[in-house]
């Protein structure tokens, strides 16, 4: 699972996130992710599929949240694509995804809901076959987690 390794000023905090982002006035949520994507991480991606969208803090915000998700081609990771944006990207393994999101390192609710959704409709075991060999060698650039 290609992820941003980003500092969340408001909590003070790290930790690795799905790329993620705004929808601009009239686009679908599709073609939103697969521009957010690119934008963040300089990968484009394929095959990409709506699974859901959720309310995360209706209580408090209106904001829809829009899970998307695709592959992208290879098993390298490029720089990141806006410094802004992440410090480091990294090919994280499947298998260690709720391990990681146990500790606290992914602690961001639109990742972490999103890898559940992906879990749950099966789609986190295709990538577990796909790439069981690529991702044994995580990948990584910058500062590490």
């Amino acid at each position: 699972m290609l992820m941003l390794y980003r500092h969340r000023f408001i909590t003070a905090s790290a930790g690795l996130a799905l790329p993620a982002g705004g929808i601009e006035p009239g686009e679908h949520p599709v073609d939103a992710a697969s521009r957010e994507v690119f934008e963040e991480t300089g990968c484009k991606l394929e095959d990409a599929r709506l699974m859901g969208s959720a309310h995360v803090l209706p209580g408090q915000a209106d904001k829809r949240f829009w899970f998307v998700f695709g592959t992208v081609a290879g098993n390298d990771v490029p720089e990141p694509a806006d410094a802004h944006e992440s410090t480091a990207l990294y090919w994280v393994p499947v298998s260690e995804l709720f391990d990681l999101m146990s500790g606290g390192l992914i602690s961001a609710q639109p990742s972490m809901l999103a890898l559940l959704y992906a879990e749950r409709a099966g789609l986190l075991r295709e990538l577990r076959t796909e790439r069981s060999q690529s991702c044994q060698k995580t990948a990584k650039h910058g500062t590490a987690p």
